[in-house]
């Protein structure tokens, strides 16, 4: 098994990231000092959902810091939580975003106080830039063991107390997910397979295996939980479009896309 390390360290310690005032302006974010609140849906849990997101948010309300919020992705009861956010309405201590692009996500991580809720950012990225990080529930449950981050259950007094601590906490930044260089890695285990047929297969603990004649790897990979899911479409009959038109729509729509868009996991 190859260690390569997640290509998001990559990203995070290139010198071309936003500055933060760019960041700020770009999303509206008017506050000096602030923490990032990221929060998704358990499919397990989703019966105790409801309760679990009002405590959350509650805490975060009676905190009273100012707080970057991102939707969660679209698993199952995301729609629970977006509803329970309609409680940062008219809160101007509250920014809430759809969707931030990765590298705006960094520069505004890089300077936030402390990350909360239980996206894998607070467990993989936060210590990178030594941002303390409190993770909520299960969800990122025996992830990691680091020191930077506080583990509370979905509890309104278990999260302030932990708030507290997190604006306290100072710690060098530190990344055990990678050293920054998993391109690098990856392109010397591709330059080793031979010049025949390549078959990678899907194994389990999120693991791939690489083959090639005699050449065998496996790469260590992050999680399905950690990306939204990709919607399903039904493959019957085929649809037929003339090439200008098809070019035309692409034209109209190319706006809105972004190789690096992403409802962050």
């Amino acid at each position: 098994i190859f260690m390569i390390g997640s290509p998001d360290i990559d990203i995070m310690k290139s010198e071309n990231l936003p500055t933060i005032e760019e960041a700020k302006e770009h999303y509206g974010i008017p506050f000096d000092e602030f923490a990032i609140f990221l929060y998704h849906p358990i499919t397990t849990e989703v019966k105790e959902l409801e309760g679990d997101i009002k405590e959350v948010v509650s805490a975060l309300l009676e905190s009273g810091r100012n707080y970057m919020v991102v939707y969660p992705n679209n698993d199952k009861g995301s729609e629970i939580i977006l509803k329970e956010y309609d409680r940062f309405t008219n809160k101007s201590n509250f920014r809430v975003l759809p969707s931030l692009r990765f590298e705006f996500f960094l520069a505004l991580l890089a300077n936030a106080k402390f990350m909360i809720g239980n996206s894998s950012a607070g467990v993989r990225e936060a210590e990178v830039f030594g941002v303390p990080a409190i993770n909520i529930g299960n969800r990122q449950k025996s992830r990691t063991s680091s020191k930077h981050i506080i583990n509370v259950d979905n509890d309104k007094k278990e999260i302030l107390k932990a708030i507290s601590e997190a604006e306290k906490m100072r710690f060098e930044p530190v990344s055990n997910f990678g050293d920054g260089d998993s391109y690098k890695k990856f392109y010397d285990i591709i330059k080793e397979l031979p010049n025949t047929p390549v078959s990678l297969s899907a194994l389990k603990n999120n693991t791939i295996s690489i083959i090639s004649e005699g050449v065998y790897f496996k790469l260590l990979c992050l999680p399905k939980d950690d990306f939204p899911k990709i919607p399903q479409f039904s493959t019957d009959g085929d649809v037929e479009i003339e090439q200008s038109v098809l070019k035309n729509m692409l034209a109209m729509t190319i706006f809105a896309s972004s190789h690096d868009e992403v409802r962050y996991v």
